[in-house]
């Protein structure tokens, strides 16, 4: 079987302009080429904002002119965050991507419900993320002080300024001693948000936290050698740096939004706070760096859960009983 994968636009924020018209032209004239020694192709999408959603719809459409099947991957907390704004370039894009794809895969229950409603007749169904759970080492936890750590972009979408703002209440209530690192670079919001989370690092006196963008494998060094990892995103779908994290053995303190209230049940294998409550994260990693125990409980926990539903071997077994269904079509 023959499989091509398409990657989404990244690094431009998906907005309309005449480069992202060229690039978008330019894949869906590789796509097409490469699917017509294709039997499946398999995008993977943000879907929001609508040119990202027109350029998917043009890449499925090559796909099936080539004679390709087509499973449209859905991964974005934006479509969960924004879906009460639609355009209409985004609903006209949708319809196209449900009529031309075979089958649409999400990573989050919300976005599930949502696509549903954009794609009538579509088959929706959801499909977790998944790391290769043995490649990644088990966290000691047992620094001193305790190293906090978070990976993602440089983007206040992140929780960034909520984070700094919850380790300044952290130090001015005395709350014993951590480490921060943030690892990440410029993300798809762009430069401009990368120097407001920088200029906000800054004031915090927090600067030398921010270690930049580090290849993969730098990044599972980095969280094998942590103790608790944070993620206070005001929007997300199911987020692959909680479950690298998890994978590392840490304690998880995140925000109630997609599918990570699933991913990270509460009190077991972390601590869940509201978006935009930098009182209630604080209280939240306070409650953690206190605590030695409750950190190796809730970090055994979450190594348990990941191994258990989130390892890339179970991704990889779901995603052939898909292919398989649709080469038994043909």
């Amino acid at each position: 079987m023959e499989l091509l994968n398409t990657e989404q636009v990244a690094g431009t924020g998906g907005r309309l302009n005449w480069r992202n018209v060229v690039r978008a032209l330019r894949d869906t004239a590789r796509t097409f080429l490469r699917a017509r020694q294709a039997a499946i192709v398999h995008p993977q999408t943000a879907l929001w904002p609508g040119f990202v959603a027109l350029r998917t719809a043009a890449i499925c459409a090559a796909a099936r002119l080539a004679g390709a099947a087509v499973v449209t991957h859905v991964h974005s907390g934006r479509l969960i965050a924004h879906d009460e704004q639609a355009s209409w370039l985004f609903r006209f894009s949708c319809r196209l991507v449900a009529r031309l794809s075979h089958r649409v895969i999400t990573v989050a229950d919300a976005a599930a419900v949502i696509l549903r409603n954009r794609m009538p007749g579509a088959s929706v169904e959801t499909m977790d993320n998944a790391v290769e759970v043995d490649a990644i080492s088990i966290s000691a936890l047992d620094n001193d002080p305790p190293v906090v750590v978070y990976v993602g972009g440089l983007t206040p979408r992140k929780g960034l300024l909520d984070l700094f703002a919850a380790l300044g209440e952290l130090r001015r209530t005395g709350s014993g001693q951590w480490m921060l690192e943030i690892i990440g670079g410029v993300s798809e919001a762009g430069q401009l948000e990368a120097d407001i989370v920088e200029r906000a690092a800054v004031e915090a006196g927090l600067a030398d936290s921010l270690m930049g963008p580090l290849d993969a494998e730098e990044v599972r060094r980095h969280l094998s050698q942590a103790d608790v990892f944070v993620l206070p995103s005001h929007m997300d779908a199911q987020p692959l740096a909680i479950l690298e994290a998890m994978a590392a053995g840490l304690p998880i303190v995140a925000t109630a939004v997609g599918q990570i209230p699933v991913m990270v049940r509460e009190g077991q294998e972390g601590l869940i706070v509201a978006p935009h409550d930098p009182p209630a994260l604080a209280d939240a990693l306070d409650r953690l760096l206190a605590d030695p125990d409750l950190r190796k409980r809730m970090g055994t926990a979450a190594r348990e859960r990941a191994a258990r539903h989130y390892d890339r071997h179970l991704l990889s077994r779901r995603l052939s009983d898909v292919y398989e269904s649709l080469l038994g079509r043909r």
